[in-house]
Formats: structure tokens, C-alpha cells, sequence
């Protein structure tokens, strides 16, 4: 968590007074130009993002024309005024073709003096090991391909506010929580191959592992694609195994962020019992720890579940709920991507296209790989009927992090608006194998067997969704799925065909 305390601004050793302009580093008053320091703050307030030359030019210098010597020598005056260089680059980083990020850890006033300078964030802070040296062999274009994916992993990780990223190797400490990245490279005749690991520091057991091939011949698109896999993997590993750990659990939970991976286990679910069950959870993590984004996204992440899913009698209710919650969680962590997807759902179910390819866009700035995004902008795509669009936006994403289950539904949902049956039938039973109860995909899977001269089967398709989701309506059904209207109408006339209630 970064505390601003009476415009006061501290890392290592550093303290910047942002209404008095000045800079004090290890106790002396360190002078820079107006222009330094304006560069400097601007860089700390976008310490989420790399911040591009246009970006400077257009904040610094209200978009006059410089020369790149003049941007180079304002960098270099703020690094020294820091402390730091061009080869050490310990606060500010230079990520090659793209820009410069800030990249120092924030304490507030308390731990600069002597406070322990863990956030407070409970145990949702948690610690990211990243070998300064990565790189196996001494070739000269390995040692810079190792060089530039560090680059972009650090670049990634180091916008999360739920990690501590340590650029070193894990401590051999059995009671450390963390988590440690490793990788080595090497050329395979005209083929790159990257090796990377996840483990857990405490076990040292294997979370994941992958090897990433890709061709010498324009290798910097290839490791960019590359990186983008490896951090959602990362993410969603992590992610995973202290949702598992939670799960695991036979005892009360009696911290927030205990009671959000306990919740996340229930909900991910996706069924409506333990849907309900991981809102108490939430709410009381929000209790116990007002300030924890975990708990406002994951009860977001609840209630469009269950709106979605029609799992509630007021559906209506449940959505505007959501769009609340979320909101909240927006404010609380301004950095992370995940609002804006749900508030994304939020409006397209509203039919506000517009303003759901806004949230889109924002999400896309925010995302460390933009996977999740184009996953997003494919599933917008396919309620408006684009589903050609659609469908070649998911294939994007589904290259950078591939989610199976969400794969199903949203391919399968998507040749199902487009009167696709054939091709959405395979998907959808695929998921509705695995979720039964989840997103109206019994009702999708209904309509296509219908379409496709199997009566049978869509009879037991719509009596599997009315047992699950008793709530299910052609009302309810409505406020979540803004699909084009013939789509709409052939949906409604099924519906009435096999029995599902107008209200």
C-alpha cells in the first residue's frame, strides 16, 4: 500500500515534499531544475506503467518539440538527484523501445522511521523473487535477450500492488510465503527456448512450469508474447495455490485476506449455494480490513456471477449491487484491471457498448499482457453480434493466457449468438460439464440441440438449468443478455416452447 502523508513522498532513503518542491536524500537537500522534478513526480504517479517519450514530452513539456538529448539528460539528473544511474537503474528503469518506469518500493513516514516497511495489506502482500541473473549462457545476444526479459517482467510485476517484488534470490528460509521465478535460455539451432519455473520458497515444491519456443528471426515480438504468457501464469498460479491453500483449511479463518482465499475457493465454484456462502465471507473480510481491495473485487467478481447465472430473485438488484461494489474496489486500488473488466460486464449488460469499450480500453492500460483484455473485447464483440470479431479477439487472447473453462463458454456463447449451433455445441457441453449452473449455458446448449433437431436433449438441458436455478425467468433472463434482437427473439421463443416462466 503507498501512503502519501501531507504530500510527502519516501523511498530509499529519499524523501520528495511535493508543496515546497524540494528533494532531500540521506538527510541533505538535493537542488534539480523545475523540469527534473516535475519529470520525477510524474514518473512516481505513473509508477504502475512504463511512461513513454510522448508521455514526457506531452506532461513536462505541454508537447513542444525536444531533443532526445535534452529527455536523456533530464533522466540522468533524476536518477542522480536519487541516487541511482543509468547502470544500476535501482528506481528508475530503462525498458528498451518503450520508455522508462519508476520502479521503487513507496513507505510511508512510520517505516522510514523504523516501522516495519511491510505494507499494510495483511497477508495479501506477497513476496515475488526474481534472479538478477537469468541468463545461461554467455552469448552475446542471450545475455540481451536474458537483459530484456527481466526488463519485462520487472516492468509487469512491479505494477502489482499484491506483490513485493525482490530482485534476488529467495532466502532458504522454510517460513518464508513467498514465491520465486526462475529461468535460463538457450538457442536450439535457428529456435530460442525459454525455461522458466514457479515455486513456492517455503517448500520449494513446483507450482508450474513451461519451456516457450520461438524463432531467432524477429526474437523481440516472440519473447514479448513469451513474457506476456509467463506473467499470467505466474498470476494465476500464485492465484491458485493460496486459493487451494485456503480451501485446505479445516479451521475458521481470522484474518481478511484468509477470508477472501477461503471466499474465491467457494465462489469459483460456481455453484449458487457456495456463491452465497462466499459473500458472508467477503463482507466479513471487509469488516475485519475496510481498506483490502481483495474483498470489494471479489464480491464484485460474486455478484456478476450470480446476476449472470440468474441465481437471484432480483436480478436487477444484484447488478446495480455489483456495479457498486466494484466501484469501491476501483477506488481502493486504482492499479489493478480487474474493475474495469467487471465494470465492463456492468454496462454492456445495460447495452451501454460504449462506455463497456471504455472500461475495455482502460483494463488494456492497466493489464501487464492485455490476454484477460482481448478475451474481454472478444466477449463485448459477440453480445453486439460481431461475432467474427469476436472470435478472432479471443483466439488473440487465448495465445497469451489460455483459460479452458472461459474458453468454453465464451466460444461456445459466441457461435451460439451467431446461429453457429454446430460449432457451439461442442464447446458449451465441454462447459457445462464442468459448471453446470453457471452463466445460462444449460439454456445456450438448449437452443442449439433444439435448432439442431434434438429435442431430447434440450428438454433436459432447460430442466438441469430450472432445478440449479429455480430463479430462471424470461424477465430475469433479459437484464443479462444483451444479444442482437433476431438472436433475441429465436432465444425467447425456445424458452416459452420448453416452459421457462415470463416472470
Amino acid at each position: 500500500m503507498i501512503s502519501w502523508i501531507a504530500g510527502m513522498i519516501l523511498f530509499s532513503g529519499v524523501e520528495i515534499d511535493q508543496e515546497r518542491r524540494e528533494i532531500w536524500r540521506d538527510g541533505k537537500a538535493v537542488s534539480v531544475q523545475p523540469q527534473v522534478f516535475d519529470l520525477l513526480i510524474f514518473i512516481i504517479d505513473n509508477r504502475d506503467r512504463v511512461v513513454t517519450r510522448d508521455d514526457l514530452i506531452e506532461h513536462i513539456w505541454a508537447g513542444r518539440i525536444v531533443s532526445e538529448s535534452t529527455l536523456a539528460t533530464r533522466i540522468n539528473a533524476a536518477r542522480k538527484a536519487l541516487g541511482d544511474d543509468g547502470s544500476q537503474q535501482r528506481l528508475i528503469r530503462t525498458i528498451h523501445g518503450r520508455g522508462i518506469r519508476f520502479v521503487g518500493n513507496l513507505t510511508s513516514p512510520e517505516n522510514e522511521q523504523g516501522a516495519s516497511a511491510t505494507p499494510n495489506l495483511g497477508n495479501e502482500f506477497v513476496e515475488l523473487f526474481l534472479p538478477k541473473s537469468i541468463g545461461t549462457e554467455p552469448d552475446t545476444l542471450l545475455a540481451t535477450m536474458s537483459l530484456e526479459l527481466s526488463e519485462q517482467l520487472i516492468a509487469a510485476f512491479s505494477g502489482q500492488v499484491f506483490l513485493s517484488l525482490k530482485l534476488e534470490d529467495p532466502p532458504t528460509d522454510s517460513t518464508n510465503s513467498g514465491y520465486c521465478v526462475s529461468s535460463s535460455i538457450r538457442q536450439i539451432d535457428d529456435q530460442i527456448r525459454l525455461s522458466i519455473k514457479l515455486s513456492r520458497v517455503d517448500t520449494t515444491s513446483l507450482l508450474w512450469a513451461g519451456n516457450f519456443d520461438f524463432s531467432i528471426e524477429g526474437w523481440l515480438d516472440g519473447l514479448s508474447l513469451t513474457s506476456d504468457k509467463i506473467v499470467n501464469q505466474v498470476f494465476s498460479n500464485i492465484s491458485n495455490d493460496r486459493t487451494r491453500q485456503a480451501g485446505a483449511q479445516n479451521i475458521e479463518a481470522t484474518s481478511a485476506i484468509e477470508l477472501f482465499y477461503q471466499a474465491r475457493h467457494l465462489w469459483q465454484s460456481k455453484i449458487p449455494e457456495e456463491n452465497f456462502a462466499a459473500e458472508k465471507l467477503l463482507n466479513r473480510s471487509i469488516e475485519l480490513q475496510p481498506e483490502l481491495f481483495s474483498g470489494y473485487i471479489g464480491l464484485a467478481s460474486t455478484y456478476l456471477l450470480r446476476a449472470s447465472s440468474v441465481w437471484s430473485e432480483d436480478v436487477v438488484g444484484i447488478l446495480e449491487k455489483g456495479r457498486s461494489v466494484t466501484s469501491v474496489a476501483a477506488n481502493t486500488n486504482p492499479r489493478s484491471f480487474a474493475p474495469p473488466h467487471i465494470l465492463a460486464y456492468f454496462a454492456a449488460y445495460k447495452r451501454q457498448f460504449d462506455a463497456a469499450f471504455e472500461y475495455v480500453e482502460l483494463a488494456g492500460n492497466l493489464d501487464p499482457t492485455s490476454g484477460p483484455t482481448k478475451n474481454l473485447r472478444g466477449v463485448i464483440l459477440s453480445y453486439m453480434g460481431q461475432t467474427e470479431e469476436a472470435l478472432e479477439q479471443m483466439e488473440l487472447g487465448e495465445k497469451i493466457f489460455a483459460d479452458q473453462e472461459r474458453s468454453y463458454l465464451n466460444i461456445g456463447r459466441t457461435h451460439f449468438i451467431g446461429g453457429n449451433y454446430d460449432l457451439a455445441i461442442p464447446k458449451l457441453e465441454m462447459f457445462v460439464g464442468l459448471k453446470p449452473a453457471a452463466d445460462l449455458a444449460q439454456l445456450f446448449l438448449g437452443n442449439c440441440y433444439d435448432a439442431t433437431g434434438q429435442p431430447d436433449k434440450a428438454r433436459a438441458c432447460v430442466d438441469k438449468q430450472m432445478s440449479l436455478c429455480p430463479f430462471t425467468s424470461l424477465e430475469r433472463i433479459s437484464h443479462v443478455t444483451p444479444y442482437p434482437a433476431k438472436m433475441l427473439k429465436t432465444f425467447r421463443a425456445f424458452l416459452r416452447r420448453y416452459g421457462v416462466p415470463e416472470n
